[in-house]
């Protein structure tokens, strides 16, 4: 694949340290990508966790936890800290900047209370650096909340355990999630306000590719997001299945309300097929694909949601379902046929997405015609891989006479069980983390695709050539005042700098440059 060129690579010259790229070379690299840009720039993730403990002596929401999270996050990779505005009644809340890049911050619930923390990743180039650094985002939660359940142990003197489920719940039943964020080339047909008609029709079956399964009390279905657990008012998928926003510099889509996926495969392609999407939505050959409205994509996102599952594995699939492997697969099709002859250059990333998009179309295929079990994508795809293990766990015999189904309570723990970790700090020391079904067929390599390394180093180091590695390295060079997406304010006794970072692949101006000269820099 080719790449874009650096966000303030041609400003190494003026002493920027650790940027070492030259003009020249980054012209190089624009003039390569070419002017016909309709993949994203960028992505980027925010993560909701769900998380009870014990502190207060019952499973209770941890409200200090969150709205302490400064004194909780690992001291080696914190870099600021500022403090969000007040809303109603809440209580001041935290605003924290990592060194790796990340922003986690307390989450809350209409009744004003803080009752979630939130981690955003930092702004990525490729889709292999969005697995890696989502999987940092969860090894930053597995630390902080291994942290406070030891500290709360050591301050009250017994043990303290908690449960993190990175998909669902606290007191009020609201259902935590996640946002996928991809940065817009400007003046890209998807760079508009609405989502042309062929994308809606995509939202509305992507389920069948990041769902991570949900079980209700009378129902199986693919997304936990989708209908499930009677959706938070206000705030459910209906309605809020995408929105752009022009704020923070480079325009950017936000694709919300997403299961959280623990198979990195689905983490991959879930980001990988939506920005195969809007590469296409960005030329004509997006009319060959089917088209639905905002109004019936949600009705049709409902439809492709409730799964009919069997109890010998096989799937009793719906006239929407079958429509959605249809377009996948055509959607994959044209990407490896025809969308070549609409743009200067298919990036290497995208062309594998088409690729594994197809053989995966090819194999729902066959789950959906019944030759085939929910076994042939439990290797790849979350909600397959937890209704399997499901199967497994019911009783096929009787129960009191009465035929067990795939909604009674083992069904519903190993639903729970799926995305579970468990925490438990006695006499202030953190015992092993306990770690579910879908975990532990991570750790055991059980599920496709390629595997990111080096995930503990996104914790330390941004990623290159983006704004994220330019916030950065203003906070270690520099006296913060404030940070924003887009903006980095430095100081010293007598002078104050505003940073500017309008794009996550834009140069920085030089007469910030300037200005930080005039400052005088940490020791």
């Amino acid at each position: 694949m080719v790449s874009t060129y650096s966000a303030f690579a041609n400003h190494a010259h003026v002493g920027y340290h650790g940027l070492d790229m030259s003009v020249e070379i980054v012209n190089e690299e624009i003039k390569s990508v070419g002017s016909h840009r309709v993949f994203p720039l960028a992505y980027g993730n925010e993560e909701e966790t769900g998380l009870m403990d014990t502190v207060s002596g019952v499973w209770d929401e941890p409200y200090y936890f969150c709205e302490n999270l400064s004194r909780y996050i690992p001291k080696d990779i914190i870099r600021h800290v500022g403090y969000m505005p007040t809303l109603d009644q809440r209580p001041k809340r935290e605003n924290i900047w990592t060194e790796g890049g990340f922003r986690v911050y307390p989450g809350g619930v209409a009744t004003g209370e803080n009752t979630n923390f939130e981690r955003a990743t930092p702004e990525v180039k490729t889709l292999a650096d969005f697995v890696r650094y989502v999987r940092g985002s969860e090894l930053l939660s597995e630390k902080m909340i291994g942290a406070y359940v030891t500290d709360c142990s050591a301050r009250l003197e017994r043990p303290v355990l908690a449960r993190q489920h990175r998909r669902t719940i606290d007191s009020h039943q609201d259902r935590k999630a996640c946002h996928d964020n991809f940065a817009i080339p400007r003046g890209s047909r998807t760079s508009g306000t609405k989502l042309p008609s062929q994308a809606l029709a995509y939202l509305s079956y992507a389920p069948l590719i990041d769902g991570a399964g949900f079980v209700d009390i009378d129902s199986v279905f693919l997304s936990q997001k989708i209908g499930g657990l009677h959706e938070v008012e206000g705030y459910g998928y209906f309605g809020r299945m995408y929105r752009y926003s022009h704020h923070e510099g480079t325009p950017r889509l936000e694709v919300g309300c997403k299961d959280i996926n623990i198979s990195d495969y689905a983490v991959w392609m879930r980001a990988g097929v939506m920005a195969l999407v809007m590469g296409m939505a960005g030329t004509d050959l997006v009319t060959k694909l089917p088209s639905v409205s905002e109004f019936r994509a949600i009705q049709q996102a409902q439809a492709v949601n409730h799964l009919g599952l069997r109890l010998d594995g096989t799937i009793s699939a719906s006239m929407e379902q079958v429509a959605g492997v249809d377009f996948l697969h055509k959607l994959a099709e044209l990407s490896l046929t025809e969308l070549s002859w609409y743009v200067e250059q298919i990036p290497d990333e995208m062309a594998k997405v088409a690729t594994e998009l197809y053989s995966l179309a090819d194999d729902l295929k066959k789950v959906f015609a019944g030759t085939e079990t929910i076994s042939l994508v439990a290797d790849r795809l979350d909600w397959a891989a937890k209704f399997e293990r499901i199967l497994r766990g019911i009783d096929r015999g009787t129960n009191q006479g009465k035929q067990r189904s795939l909604t009674d309570v083992v069904s519903r723990y190993h639903d729970l069980d799926y995305d579970y970790k468990g925490y438990h700090a006695e006499d202030g020391e953190l015992k092993p983390i306990i770690k579910g079904y879908g975990y532990r067929l991570r750790d055991k390599g059980k599920f496709k695709g390629e595997k990111p390394v080096y995930i503990a180093e996104t914790l330390t180091n941004p990623p290159r050539g983006t704004r994220a590695a330019a916030r950065t390295e203003l906070m270690r060079g520099y006296r913060v005042n404030t940070i924003e997406w887009d903006e980095v304010q430095v100081t010293d006794l007598e002078h104050l700098v505003t940073v500017s970072l309008p794009n996550v692949l834009d140069q920085l101006e030089e007469e910030n440059y300037h200005e930080l000269q005039r400052l005088k820099p940490l020791s």
